[in-house]
């Protein structure tokens, strides 16, 4: 019965990313509730056992493997984000009528966060895409020093 467990245990992991509780065992193999914790328990320690003596390894190994040097970036024209922030974000006509409309019955007062989320994001283009998620994205921070100076206050206080 535990390898049935041990397999409903990883199916269902697998299938919504996170393991069942004891009690989705206990009705999944009709087990008293007691009875299923020790099986999650058994099958826990079976899953440290397997990751200690196979999965280690392989990572170790994969360790050893000689990486190649990073290459610096390809420094690439820098992306101007006004063209796509705001109002002015949306090329397709149809995204910004859906826009404004949002901007029109947005409840949250001008100049409070959240109005300021929804006033100056960037929007999601082809053209965007990769400025803001590939991996150079948190090397190219568009911040300038002294546009939020009670942030900054804030900051300086709890950092030092």
């Amino acid at each position: 019965m535990i390898t049935d467990i041990f397999e409903y245990y990883q199916q269902t992991t697998r299938k919504r990313g996170w393991p069942p509780t004891p009690i989705e065992v206990a009705k999944a193999f009709d087990l008293a509730t007691a009875e299923a914790v020790e099986k999650c328990l058994a099958v826990r320690k079976q899953l440290n056992e397997l990751t200690a003596a196979v999965e280690m390894p392989r990572q170790e190994a994969a360790a050893a493997i000689s990486m190649p040097p990073l290459v610096p970036p390809v420094k690439k024209k820098p992306l101007n984000l006004k063209i796509f922030t705001g109002r002015n974000g949306w090329p397709d006509p149809h995204d910004r009528a859906i826009y404004y409309y949002y901007c029109h019955i947005n409840p949250y007062h001008r100049g409070s966060v959240d109005y300021m989320f929804h006033d100056e994001m960037i929007a999601v283009t082809p053209e965007t895409e990769a400025y803001l998620y590939s991996a150079e994205a948190s090397r190219l921070p568009d911040y300038r020093s002294g546009s939020r100076p009670f942030l900054e206050q804030v900051v300086a206080e709890t950092t030092h």
